[in-house]
């Protein structure tokens, strides 16, 4: 039986190692690269995994479009909705705006980071589903705008830490 001893390797070759891992990680990761506006290619059901780093804003004009935020992803730049889409894990640094009367958006796990007011702007008849949502900055007036009945904006699960009310929504289990 042969036994090889293996060379110690220093704590910097360790870190060194750990970030060449995780870039390799990341690199693998098909998804819309940093620094330019969010992307449809389909007619339909598209869906896009943001890298992290910071991403100029989207018009979602596709149905049923699928947004995922990877750790340290942000959208930095205004959001427009036309369609119904999904948003899992996105952090926004700027106000979401859906314009459409039919849509139906959810926001599954983001954060609204938003100095803005309103934070989201909702068209009379769309609606919006925020589930497990944090609500961090204080923009200084009413963080949703609904100008529709109560109950076609439901809030689940979230947190509100902005000292501001979230406006004409049905709320669930939300702290602040």
């Amino acid at each position: 039986m042969i036994v090889r001893e293996l060379p110690e390797i220093s704590e910097r070759e360790r870190d060194m190692n750990a970030q060449l891992r995780e870039q390799a990680r990341r690199d693998a990761v098909r998804g819309q690269s940093i620094e330019t506006a969010i992307s449809e290619p389909k007619r339909v059901d598209n869906s896009v995994t943001l890298q992290a780093g910071e991403h100029a804003g989207a018009k979602i004009a596709k149905p049923h479009t699928s947004i995922l935020g990877t750790a340290g992803s942000q959208i930095t730049k205004p959001v427009t909705i036309d369609e119904s889409a999904r948003f899992t894990n996105v952090h926004f640094k700027d106000q979401i705006s859906i314009t459409s009367t039919t849509a139906t958006v959810m926001f599954v796990g983001c954060r609204f980071d938003v100095d803005k007011t309103p934070v989201v702007d909702v068209a009379n008849g769309a609606k919006v589903h925020l589930v497990g949502c944090t609500f961090t900055n204080d923009p200084g007036g009413v963080i949703i705008e609904n100008p529709g009945v109560i109950t076609d904006v439901h809030v689940v699960g979230c947190s509100n830490v902005t000292g501001q009310a979230l406006g004409n929504v049905t709320l669930t289990a939300v702290t602040t």
